[in-house]
């Protein structure tokens, strides 16, 4: 009764070799059918999952989006869950192999089904919807903004550095190390390994303490893009996990993540949601803790200095 809230509307397509798949749209509030809207593209964490009708995960702001007039899609992409065994072998032995090209297919579809402007498009995802999004600014550069939240960049140092390694024994064949181990699939799959064919601006957001995809990863991503040129802010979390937990972590992130966007994608600017005060936010009554993401210069030298 408060709030106006957008439609989701799932919707059906053949990507590349023919392979049918499927994504979610979340309309902009007032949507008026044969009218362009700005884009995002979200891309699902897991991979072995997959987008599914709802429009409340904080994470995903998609009611924020869409009072800001982004259309916005998910695309379930090969890797993931719901569409049968082969579909979630598509990763098997090549990573980004595919993965990629069902994800940009889906632009493709909504810029050809007259809703997506394609002059104005931008990318985001977690885990390895990050990864996702890493790869996608080193393989075209039609996205105006990116978003790329705890994303794997160094697929080596990642099945080191990570505390869970079994399931990218399937995507690489072999562990990274060793004298018969697969390195040209963890280099081929690195965005890292083509990171000087990225121009797309890219926000960096990450856990402290993320142990999944260590905070390591979106350094260097950030470092790389920084030498290169390319406009760029790195945030790490502080206490966080692979999720932000602390709900002003939590606020932060959709606000860095909005301004980002209206002002790459769209040009316009964003008022950021003031977070509310102590008492009269029971669910924060008990942290005393005041500590925000820092900057980025003062991250990396908190960073440098273990």
């Amino acid at each position: 009764k408060r709030f106006q809230l957008p439609r989701q509307e799932a919707i059906r397509w053949a990507g590349p070799e023919g392979q049918a798949l499927e994504g979610l749209i979340t309309y902009p509030l007032g949507y008026t059918p044969g009218r362009r809207y700005p884009l995002i593209v979200q891309s699902h964490g897991g991979p072995r999952s997959a987008d599914q009708f709802n429009i409340f995960s904080y994470g995903r702001f998609l009611p924020l989006l869409a009072s800001h007039g982004f259309v916005t899609l998910s695309v379930n992409y090969r890797g993931g869950t719901g569409y049968g065994d082969a579909f979630l072998q598509g990763m098997n032995g090549d990573y980004f192999r595919i993965a990629g090209r069902d994800v940009l297919s889906g632009v493709d579809e909504l810029v050809k089904r007259g809703i997506a402007d394609p002059a104005k498009t931008g990318a985001m995802g977690w885990s390895a919807g990050g990864h996702m999004t890493a790869r996608l600014i080193t393989v075209t550069d039609r996205f105006k903004a990116a978003i790329v939240g705890a994303g794997a960049v160094d697929w080596t140092s990642m099945y080191l550095g990570s505390d869970t390694r079994w399931q990218r024994k399937e995507w690489f064949l072999t562990p990274p190390y060793g004298s018969q181990a697969r390195r040209d699939l963890y280099l081929r799959n690195s965005p890292l390994a083509s990171i000087d064919a990225a121009k797309t601006p890219t926000l960096i957001l990450a856990g402290a303490e993320d142990r999944r995809v260590p905070p390591a990863q979106s350094v260097m991503l950030f470092r790389a893009l920084k030498d290169l040129g390319v406009p760029t802010e790195l945030y790490l979390a502080p206490r966080e996990p692979h999720n932000f937990k602390e709900l002003r972590h939590q606020l932060f992130q959709v606000n860095t993540s909005m301004r980002w966007l209206t002002t790459y994608v769209t040009g316009t600017s964003y008022v950021a949601a003031m977070a509310p005060n102590a008492a009269d936010d029971p669910a924060d009554a008990d942290d005393d803790s005041t500590e925000d993401p820092a900057e980025p210069e003062d991250v990396l030298e908190a960073w440098e200095q273990g």
